[in-house]
């Protein structure tokens, strides 16, 4: 069953008093934003030898509270924001047939799209532009987008991926 616990238990040599000690774990967030942050509590059996054992009650930590990467309360456990193109639209500079058009896509996220992240823009059927053809891809700011892209004219989908300078 899932129970949402960790069971830590101390290596030989145990822990020291009053220092701190740090344990890291990724967890995967859930599909869905979630806006109020998990309550984590601490508890412990301390055990001194052969038959003794000292139960430690179990406590709510303190959660961090601050933004991070954009999301208010982000630094909170679990807390966590869908990303969303708060700005989409898309035009074309030529409408006749058999013409070369320029398309252009405006976007604007509502947290930070870091480098490496790819965006897919898709249904752009119906072009004669071939997946070996060289797209002249321009963006402002300029670079913000790798110089190598994915363009398939079967499926109309062109993929970006975000430059480290963007």
């Amino acid at each position: 069953t899932d129970t949402g616990t960790l069971v830590l238990t101390v290596a030989s040599g145990g822990l020291s008093a009053g220092t701190p000690y740090v344990v890291s774990l990724v967890l995967r967030n859930k599909a869905a934003a979630q806006a109020v942050a998990a309550t984590v509590s601490v508890s412990a059996v301390v055990d001194s030898g052969a038959e003794h054992h000292s139960p430690v009650a179990s406590v709510d930590m303190a959660a961090d509270a601050g933004a991070l990467l954009g999301v208010t309360n982000g630094a909170s456990p679990l807390v966590s924001e869908e990303v969303v193109f708060d700005v989409r639209s898309v035009g074309q500079s030529f409408p006749f047939v058999d013409g070369s058009t320029t398309i252009s896509v405006t976007l604007a996220a509502s947290h930070p799209v870091s480098a490496t992240s790819t965006i897919t823009l898709s249904g752009l059927t119906g072009t004669q532009t071939a997946d070996e053809d060289a797209l002249a891809l321009t963006s402002s700011p300029s670079n913000v987008f790798e110089t190598a892209w994915d363009w398939s004219m079967t499926d109309g989908t062109l993929v970006l991926t975000v430059a480290s300078g963007g």
